[in-house]
């Protein structure tokens, strides 16, 4: 990166790393707006297949989207190139969102804090 400062330019280093996998799982949260779905948000849940499935499933919803239809959370596969696939969704009510959050958040932590399993 440059920096250019009174005439003189300088090279500021840019922490940063690359991350070559071939898969990335994440839940995407949706909500339903007047001009159709729009996506809000997302969770990062690593390269393991099992985790992923396993996390989605611990998530309070119906997968009768029409059920809910203003909140919903799809599993996303990027293993598949060059369009992601979603591999599971659900809908849901605000307080079970609320609820969905705090087991997202709880099991990532725990997953890449205390098992180390980045990728």
């Amino acid at each position: 990166m440059l920096f250019r400062q009174g005439g003189q330019v300088a090279y500021l280093p840019v922490p940063f790393f690359t991350i070559n996998i071939s898969a990335v799982y994440y839940v995407a949260v949706n909500i339903k707006t007047s001009d159709g779905m729009l996506e809000i948000g997302r969770y990062f849940l690593g390269a393991e297949k099992s985790f992923a499935e396993d996390t989605f499933s611990a998530l309070k919803g119906s997968d009768n989207v029409i059920q809910h239809p203003f909140i919903r959370l799809d599993l996303i596969d990027t293993s598949v190139d060059p369009l992601p696939v979603c591999l599971k969704n659900m809908g849901c009510d605000l307080a079970q969102y609320t609820y969905n959050c705090r087991i997202l958040t709880r099991e990532v932590f725990r997953h890449f804090m205390f098992e180390g399993a980045f990728f």
